[in-house]
């Protein structure tokens, strides 16, 4: 009787699991016919009655595959499948990879990542891991090469907190370097305060000290470049709007170090001072030892002396019969060379002069342009002052 009944029951049970094998058969051939029509909203309900059967892994297999051909042809396509079997099974390691792809193809990077680094909390084996590295690695690589060639700083910014929250050491330290890039290029386009803001701004994130180090290093060899070239120009005007950068910056140690070479740069070489005769200058000059009093002259293209003055200093003739032009007419005169001319700080062997056959009363001769030819001058007429550089 216990027999009869077993018997029975084994009957029933090989039944059912006929029955059942038969249904899912049945439903996998459905399965694949709304796959291929693209019906995935029907494809999925039949995948939903079947999720958790012994035969789940051939519906997955068919998702899987469909999904990856699909990536290759039609990305478009692939996502609204990869939606719908993700909206049954939100958090399927493989589903979120192949999303992760097909948002690289559709060139949504940071949607990408995203995906990748919600994998990276997943409990994978070593080989998906490093599938998912190595993914990371081309997507993040695509995504910071975009990102520099269009300049879009923000972005990185972004990207450079996201991989902070990440624990992504590797594709921080790209980003930086795509800045530094960015930053380059700036540089070389003289836009110097959009390429120090890049600086600034990488110096607000955690770096190592080494890193940092460099950048401060680096940081200071651009500004004091671009400090020298504004103070070579007398560009006054990017010198006061670098002044504010850097005071903006709260960077007080270039800031001082502008005011420090705009202050040295600012004091000429030579301050020789002026006494005034009417709307001119006399300047006081030692000729071979002998102290004479000269009016600058820049329309005279040689300095001059009175006849009556060279009497008493040593001199050589170089020519004779130089013709001159005066207020009175032509007059022809010798042109001299004395030993030592000295004004100031100023040393000069074997200067020329004139000999002004008529004395100029009130001063001794003219200081021309072949003394002044030799400097960049100008006269502060309130100061009374002739600078020379």
């Amino acid at each position: 009787m216990i027999l009869k009944s077993l018997v029975i029951v084994f009957l029933f049970v090989f039944s059912i699991s006929t029955n059942l094998n038969a249904s899912v058969a049945s439903d996998l051939k459905k399965f694949k016919k709304e796959l291929k029509k693209k019906n995935y909203i029907d494809a999925m309900d039949i995948y939903s009655k079947n999720i958790n059967g012994l035969e789940t892994e051939k519906f997955q297999s068919l998702i899987y595959k469909k999904i990856i051909s699909l990536i290759k042809k039609d990305h478009d396509e692939a996502k609204i499948l990869i939606d719908n079997y993700l909206s049954i099974e939100y958090d399927n390691a493989f589903g979120l990879f192949l999303l992760s792809k097909v948002y690289n193809v559709q060139k949504e990077y940071m949607q990408s990542i995203e995906v990748l680094y919600k994998l990276r909390t997943h409990y994978l084996d070593e080989k998906f891991k490093n599938n998912i590295e190595n993914t990371l690695d081309t997507v993040v690589n695509s995504y910071l090469n975009t990102l520099q060639k269009e300049k879009k700083l923000d972005d990185i910014y972004y990207f450079i907190e996201l991989t902070n929250q990440n624990n992504d050491e590797l594709s921080m330290t790209k980003s930086y370097s795509a800045l530094l890039r960015i930053h380059q290029d700036e540089v070389n386009k003289n836009n110097i305060l959009d390429a120090l803001t890049i600086l600034y701004k990488i110096k607000t994130y955690y770096i190592e000290e080494e890193l940092l180090n460099k950048i401060n290093r680096y940081l200071n060899t651009v500004i004091s470049e671009y400090i020298k070239k504004l103070i070579e120009s007398k560009d006054t005007i990017h010198l006061d709007l670098l002044e504010s950068f850097l005071i903006s910056n709260n960077d007080s140690e270039n800031s001082e170090k502008l005011r420090a070479l705009v202050e040295s740069q600012s004091k000429h070489k030579y301050e020789i001072p002026l006494q005034t005769y009417g709307v001119h200058y006399l300047v006081d000059i030692s000729i071979n030892g002998t102290n004479v009093k000269l009016l600058l002259d820049t329309g005279a293209s040689t300095s001059a002396i009175n006849n009556s003055t060279i009497q008493n200093i040593d001199y050589k003739v170089l020519r004779y019969n130089i013709k001159i032009y005066t207020g009175n007419g032509i007059t022809y005169s010798k042109l001299i060379s004395v030993d030592t001319f000295e004004l100031e700080n100023i040393f000069i062997k074997n200067f020329n002069f004139t000999i002004l056959m008529q004395d100029i009363p009130m001063y001794d001769g003219l200081l021309g342009m072949n003394f002044f030819r030799n400097y960049k001058f100008f006269i502060d007429q309130e100061k009374n002052i002739l600078y020379l550089d």
